[in-house]
């Protein structure tokens, strides 16, 4: 239990306590199943030309969730004391897809076009539960982050669940890159449709219904001068079909608008002397889902947010033996278009201005490397600018060892994340999420 959110007595956002400590209490419980069934094929026609066929199902069923309201607990004031009341419920989600579609290369005198055309279509629908209980009905938790929590008075409740949403969407997708020369050109559409309903989970009943299309275009150009560079420019849309309300939020079921994510990016690549530099300037629009208090925790679509950025990265190898990767990220995140302008200019919430990572890996021999990495992530300002959490800075440390099990290649991985143990909060939109302590991961990969 590591979500936390910030209660209103709180003037300053308290330092991370302990991660390594149990935040867990008597009565925390989760319990889920689930399946992924997933299906690709491609099939050639000819030289030239093929068809492909994309599917697949997922189901997943939330059996028992006892957790705080919301999902967090709250720090109710600058010592860290913790108090919210329990939330119990249960919850079933389905999701189909199906993309059928044909691939091929034309050519025009000089002009090279790989062309796409495809058509999909997805079903979802959520089952939630009919008497979820809340308002400490079932419990609630108390305690302090730096000392421990306690779950009081927990009981579990026979949860039934009846459908919550219902929502599907299809569409048609038409695709050339045409290559001339030092030049490319992705030319790019997809036309959606989308139908969300909402239903009262006791009756039955549809409650909201929403409709929507768009038309989605994708352009990108990248032109090579020599062999060293390249540059490029994109712009592509995203549809969103209408966010439907999780239920750990006041509004559960309620189906937020229909809105467009809209990227534009510019920049140039240059490759030398086994180096590979990249720069690239970026510019994000979308729909702005906060989180409102007003007694309870609403999700409410208020105007957009705009990222704006700067990104550079360079790898490539130092010297024999050694390798190097890096970047630095500079990110601009403001709101938009807001009620009455309140918010108008101010950031993002949890959004970070800067950014950077270093790794360094060393291959003593063609079995072994040992790699380390260095990430920073910036303060990030939440609750409008009201609250601000710390930077920090993490450490990773990792040996492989390329070796074979029976003549089937393995590559053998230990890898510690967070060296120092470093104790810290990571801003998520409003909420706090607390670190993960020094954690020794081991892993095997096969290559069959």
């Amino acid at each position: 239990l590591k979500a936390a959110a910030i209660g209103k007595e709180i003037t300053k956002v308290p330092s991370a306590p302990e991660a390594s400590k149990n935040y867990g209490f008597d009565g925390l419980a989760k319990e889920s199943e689930g399946y992924i069934i997933a299906l690709n094929h491609e099939q050639k026609m000819n030289a030239d030309w093929k068809w492909f066929l994309n599917a697949g199902m997922n189901s997943n069923k939330l059996q028992r969730n006892i957790i705080g309201a919301s999902s967090n607990f709250v720090i109710i004031n600058d010592k860290g004391d913790v108090s919210n009341n329990l939330m119990s419920t249960q919850t079933v989600t389905k999701n189909y897809y199906a993309q059928l579609g044909i691939n091929g290369n034309i050519k025009t005198g000089a002009v090279n076009h790989d062309l796409t055309l495809a058509f999909d279509k997805a079903w979802h629908s959520i089952e939630g539960a009919k008497n979820m209980y809340n308002n400490g009905s079932m419990g609630s938790v108390s305690g302090n982050i730096y000392s421990g929590l306690q779950g009081n008075n927990v009981w579990y409740p026979s949860i039934e669940t009846g459908l919550s949403s219902k929502d599907q969407y299809w569409g048609i997708s038409l695709a050339d890159t045409v290559k001339y020369k030092k030049a490319q050109l992705l030319l790019g559409v997809h036309k959606h449709n989308a139908s969300v309903d909402s239903y009262n989970k006791i009756t039955g009943r549809v409650t909201q219904t929403v409709g929507s299309d768009a038309l989605c275009p994708t352009y990108g150009f990248v032109y090579q001068p020599d062999e060293h560079t390249s540059l490029y420019a994109s712009h592509s849309e995203n549809f969103d079909k209408g966010t439907i309300v999780a239920s750990k939020y006041a509004n559960a079921g309620e189906v937020l608008n229909p809105a467009k994510t809209k990227q534009n990016e510019i920049g140039f690549k240059y490759a030398n002397a086994g180096f590979l530099t990249s720069l690239g300037i970026f510019n994000i629009k979308q729909a702005n889902n906060i989180e409102v208090y007003k007694g309870s925790t609403y999700l409410q679509q208020d105007g957009e947010q705009e990222y704006q950025g700067i990104e550079l990265s360079v790898n490539g190898k130092l010297a024999d033996k050694w390798n190097f990767m890096g970047g630095l990220m500079y990110l601009d995140a403001t709101q938009n278009k807001t009620q009455n302008g309140t918010n108008d200019g101010k950031t993002v919430n949890g959004a970070a201005k800067w950014n950077a990572v270093a790794v360094l890996e060393y291959n003593p021999d063609e079995k072994f490397s040992i790699v380390g990495r260095a990430m920073y992530t910036g303060k990030a300002d939440i609750y409008n600018e009201q609250l601000q959490t710390p930077s920090y800075m993490t450490y990773d440390l990792g040996v492989n060892y390329k070796t074979a099990f029976n003549k089937t290649p393995v590559t053998l991985t230990a890898m510690c994340y967070n060296l120092t143990d470093k104790n810290y909060w990571t801003a998520y939109g409003n909420n706090l999420i607390l670190s993960s302590p020094r954690t020794l991961m081991l892993s095997a990969t096969f290559d069959i």
